[in-house]
């Protein structure tokens, strides 16, 4: 038997996982690989990443990656058969909003916090969710309002081995056994201990669980037992498609970033790793849907020559086809409810069962339940309750 089992090897599970080297700990993933939405591959030795892209600060040391300082070359817009550019979103927003009498005002306004993004007249308001597309795949629609400006800050940093070094370094500090292919179909609570029944009918046994999955297949596990069932089911994950195209140096124009109103995508990423350039591309929401449904050839055509139109690439043949990525869930739509005041203060939601994911991670001050910082600290915070109960502890999340 298992001290704990932490189903899910995401980054909220690796982390879980690293801080409990002094238990023993099976850790149980459905996919072939550990990560989760952190996905690294190589082109010719060099690493790009098909999933979370930008190097978000990490609430550890890093020993195994390199990170790289964000492009100093201006932000694009494309809208309206136009290019809009600036030095930053806020300088290409503000340059953007001239050409409409009124609308810096609004813009002003609107990053001052006195007015909410729905109430923003509406070409100015594509625009700002043109940014926000770069950082959230859910809707700016409805979101949590002390988010709504997240689109119009700096984009982080790269790394330089991909964030897939990230995944090798939480593997590395953990003693987990690790089972992938491993998908648990039930959780049946024996009152000391759990059954974690998988799919192939075996059963493995621990004295806790840490749930550290998406909402979806958590809610299934859970079955509306206990009262985290109706948070998991008022936290709604969008889906995106990520695509990424190699593209020499000379061919492409000067941009770190570009988002578009119109076409088949919403937003790239121009990321240079040493003697490689890399263009990230993503269709969210109905260009997802759009993208998904005319099919692969169809739309890498369609994208390179929308850069082409737009000067971005010299021809639609600079852009080299690396390779693609579709995720049933990027990230969750950050609004109220299921988010809100007094929510998720603890990972523990039943007797011997916790729970760790970004999704769960609502900290009061940035409110920022997404991303791969939120995964980590949920998974650290998880470790450290089921720590203090099999110690005898005090754990949170229980009266």
């Amino acid at each position: 038997m298992y001290d704990v089992a932490i189903i899910g090897a995401g980054l909220a599970g690796l982390a879980a996982a690293s801080r409990l080297s002094g238990y023993k700990v099976a850790l149980l993933e459905k996919e072939e690989r550990p990560g989760g939405r952190v996905l690294s591959r190589h082109c010719d030795g060099t690493a790009y990443d098909l999933g979370a892209l930008f190097a978000s600060q990490l609430p550890f040391p890093e020993s195994t990656s390199h990170v790289v300082p964000p492009s100093s070359e201006p932000v694009s817009l494309l809208a309206e058969s136009a290019v809009w550019r600036g030095a930053s979103p806020l300088a290409c927003l503000q340059d953007y909003a001239q050409q409409f009498p009124g609308y810096e005002h609004e813009l002003g306004a609107f990053l001052r916090g006195k007015k909410v993004f729905e109430d923003v007249p509406l070409p100015l308001a594509k625009a700002i969710s043109a940014f926000w597309g770069l950082i959230h795949p859910a809707p700016i629609q409805g979101s949590l309002p002390e988010r709504q400006c997240d689109g119009l800050r700096p984009v982080p940093a790269f790394r330089q081995n991909g964030n897939g070094a990230v995944v090798d370094q939480l593997m590395n500090e953990s003693r987990a056994d690790f089972f992938p292919g491993t998908n648990v179909v039930a959780l049946r609570d024996r009152q000391a201990w759990f059954d974690l029944v998988i799919e192939d009918g075996k059963i493995r046994r621990a004295r806790t669980v840490i749930m550290a999955i998406p909402p979806a297949p958590a809610a299934l596990l859970l079955g509306g037992k206990t009262p985290f069932s109706g948070f998991l089911k008022q936290v709604r994950f969008y889906p995106g498609l990520s695509l990424v195209f190699s593209v020499s140096k000379r061919s492409i124009s000067d941009f770190s970033y570009l988002v578009s109103l119109e076409g088949p995508f919403n937003s790239a990423v121009k990321c240079e790793r040493r003697d490689k350039t890399f263009v990230h591309v993503y269709c969210l929401g109905e260009r997802w849907s759009a993208g998904m449904a005319q099919g692969r050839e169809t739309l890498l055509k369609d994208i390179g020559d929308r850069f082409s139109h737009m000067d971005v690439i010299d021809s639609p043949r600079a852009l080299s086809f690396v390779d693609a990525a579709s995720w049933a869930g990027i990230g969750p739509h950050i609004s109220s409810p299921p988010y809100g005041a007094g929510v998720l203060d603890s990972s523990r939601i039943a007797d011997r069962l916790f729970v760790a994911g970004d999704y769960t991670w609502f900290d009061a001050k940035e409110k920022m339940p997404y991303g791969m910082r939120a995964a980590v600290l949920s998974g650290f915070r998880a470790a450290e309750e089921v720590v203090s109960l099999l110690s005898g502890g005090v754990a949170r999340g229980l009266t």
